[in-house]
């Protein structure tokens, strides 16, 4: 298979209420707050809400004009990266950029709108990527970072990388640098770090799945 002859995907959704927005003359920039995910800290898995930051820029800024803090939309987007550093390491830094928003559909009970239309379907944060990968990197037994190349709307390529937790060991024995694969993840995020030296906001995948034969090897070990 060749790039030609493969259907690139890269979408991002997110559901959720609008905490923050910031207005300039070039972008709006919505803080979502989208659904909870497990985060590890010393081996012991807590659930802590994700809040993604969304960019829209050009004819999707009028977009957001209408929203502001506290409605509760559905975001669709694409994932872009662009290069830097987290400590001392090499990185593809994530951002969102929005295309289309929209009020989040309500539930209906018996075709009326329940509890006076303030309850709304669940939130939703959802990343499906489709591409050639580009490298893996192994980080510890149980975690990889994947970095796919992919298009959005036939653009240039970009890197998008996502984290996978998974039996590593197994991982690179099926799927190596220029599978064409489907990642299907979420954008988990935490807190600013002061000194720059952890991820504020990342792609954590659910699954990997290959799409072709592989046809390369290669994997980096940090």
């Amino acid at each position: 298979m060749t790039d030609d002859k493969f259907d690139f995907i890269n979408e991002v959704v997110e559901r959720g209420t609008i905490v923050a927005k910031r207005e300039t003359d070039n972008y709006t920039l919505l803080t979502v707050a989208s659904d909870l995910s497990p985060v590890y800290t010393g081996g012991e898995r807590v659930w802590k809400r994700n809040y993604p930051h969304i960019f829209f820029n050009g004819e999707a800024k009028e977009k957001c004009r209408d929203y502001k803090v506290r409605d509760v939309v559905t975001v669709r987007g694409y994932a872009q990266t662009r290069r830097g550093k987290i400590g001392d390491r090499e990185a593809y830094l994530l951002g969102i950029s929005g295309v289309d928003i929209e009020e989040a559909p309500r539930i209906f009970i018996d075709g009326n709108v329940a509890s006076s239309g303030k309850i709304y379907e669940p939130e939703i944060n959802e990343v499906r990527i489709a591409g050639r990968v580009g490298e893996c990197r192994i980080l510890n037994d149980h975690l990889i970072s994947v970095r796919v190349i992919c298009k959005y709307n036939g653009s240039k390529q970009r890197t998008i990388e996502a984290l996978y937790r998974t039996k590593v060991a197994d991982f690179i024995s099926e799927i190596l640098p220029n599978d064409y694969v489907y990642v299907i993840g979420f954008i988990q995020t935490r807190e600013p770090d002061p000194d720059k030296s952890r991820r504020t906001e990342w792609i954590s995948a659910r699954e990997i799945i290959k799409a072709s034969e592989r046809s390369g090897s290669n994997v980096e070990e940090n």
